[in-house]
This record gives structure tokens, C-alpha cells and sequence, in this order.
């Protein structure tokens, strides 16, 4: 009877075991489906650029998910973003010596982390650490805005620089642009302290270009670079940029 009894305490015990492990793996994989959801919402939330350029408000707070008031969700987003570089930190690194920087983009990803929780329990709880990319915008609405140049006629061994920042149909910066400048290089150089991102872009008087081999010096009228980046699998140009004598 002892062991008997000894032995069906035995399985009477594993199977409750069985049945709290069987109903806390049930908990958890609900709690997953229930904080996916969150995150899908939260997505579709800062697919809106203006909700996504503000404070996050939604998501830096506790809150119960819709549908859900059994869970509590605990949101902090790093709402001032993260930078990131292009292409890749690994490639990017072979630059930060010089003077021309590396490829950055600021702002690029903002940081949420989601924890959620269905007791006062510290082990009743699942958390998730996700990045948000800052969403597309349309293209056709785009502009460039160059601030140059600096200096509008050259002579030999003289520098000008420009400046070039971007923005949507609603006058919102696009900060995460790359841009890249041609330069005529019959006439001009880039100097080194034109920086990777070409938010920056520097260039020297350095070339005289030989007759008749070659047609002469571009009217005043016109520069000697081009100015475009590329962005949704479109080419945009900049438009309307000073031009440049070169004596």
C-alpha cells in the first residue's frame, strides 16, 4: 500500500507538473501573438511620416492593447532615433580617420522596446526589442534646397563649397539622403574635406582645360557639377544651382 500509494502521488504530481508547464507555454505563446499585434499596430502607426517625425507619444507609455484588458504594455521608443551607417559599419569604419567622414544616416531607426505582462509576477512577462525605419515618402514631392556656391568665380587654386539639404512636398527635411556630385574634372577637383554623405561638397580650380582638344569654359550661366541622389529607386536631380566663372 505504501508503495502503492508512493507511486500515484508520484504520477499524480508530474501531472500536475505537466498541466502548469502545458498552461504557462499556452500563456506565454498567447502573450507573443498578443505583443505582435502591438508591434504590427505600431507600424502601421509610423507609417504616417508625421506620426513618426513626433514624440511617440503612443508608444512611451503603459497601456492596455485593444481587445486585450487582461495585459499591460510597457513602450518606451528612443523617439529622437537612431543613426545608422551606409552601407555598413564594418565598411564605414575605414573612413572615420579622414577628414571626409563617414556615410550616416541620422535618424534613420527609432528604438522601441515592449514589454508585456499578465500578473504582478516578474516571470509573467515577455519582452521585445524592434527598430522602426523611417517610412518612404513621395517621391514626386521632393526638392533640393543647394546653398552655393560659395565663392562664384575661380581662379586657379581657389575653393568653393556647397551646402544641400532636401525636403518632401510638406517642407519636411529628408535627413537620411546620400547625395553625389559630379564635377566637371577638366576645371575642378574634390577636395578631401568634401564629406562621403555630399551634405558637404568642396572643390578646388585646379585644371585648365587645352585647346582647341577640348570645348571651352561652360558659360557663367550654367555650373560645372551635377548634384543628385537616390531615393525609392528614383534618380533626383537638383535644380537650378548657381553658376560658376572660371576665368
Amino acid at each position: 500500500m505504501f508503495l502503492l500509494s508512493f507511486a500515484a502521488l508520484s504520477v499524480l504530481s508530474l501531472t500536475q507538473s505537466g498541466f502548469v508547464a502545458q498552461k504557462r507555454n499556452q500563456e506565454i505563446s498567447r502573450a507573443n501573438l498578443v505583443i505582435q499585434s502591438v508591434v504590427a499596430d505600431m507600424r502601421l502607426w509610423a507609417a504616417d511620416i508625421s506620426n513618426y517625425k513626433s514624440n511617440w507619444a503612443p508608444y512611451n507609455r503603459t497601456f492596455s492593447p485593444p481587445g486585450y484588458p487582461e495585459y499591460k504594455v510597457k513602450a518606451q521608443a528612443k523617439f529622437d532615433g537612431r543613426e545608422i551607417d551606409s552601407p555598413c559599419a564594418e565598411l564605414e569604419t575605414q573612413w572615420e580617420p579622414t577628414n571626409r567622414g563617414k556615410r550616416t544616416m541620422p535618424n534613420a531607426i527609432v528604438p522601441v522596446e515592449l514589454t508585456l505582462s499578465w500578473s504582478t509576477d516578474a516571470k509573467d512577462q515577455v519582452s521585445i526589442l524592434t527598430y522602426v525605419g523611417e517610412p518612404k515618402r513621395d517621391v514626386t514631392g521632393i526638392t533640393f534646397k543647394v546653398n552655393g556656391p560659395s565663392k562664384p568665380s575661380l581662379s586657379m587654386g581657389d575653393l568653393t563649397h556647397y551646402r544641400v539639404t532636401a525636403e518632401d512636398a510638406q517642407k519636411r527635411p529628408l535627413d537620411n539622403l546620400m547625395f553625389q556630385w559630379i564635377p566637371d574634372d577638366r576645371y575642378v577637383s574634390i577636395t578631401d574635406y568634401a564629406t562621403r554623405d555630399g551634405r558637404y561638397f568642396e572643390i578646388v580650380r585646379d585644371q585648365i582645360a587645352a585647346m582647341p582638344d577640348v570645348p571651352p569654359p561652360l558659360p557663367p550661366a550654367q555650373s560645372p557639377i551635377t548634384c543628385y541622389a537616390r531615393y525609392a529607386g528614383a534618380y533626383l536631380a537638383a535644380e537650378g544651382m548657381d553658376g560658376i566663372e572660371l576665368p
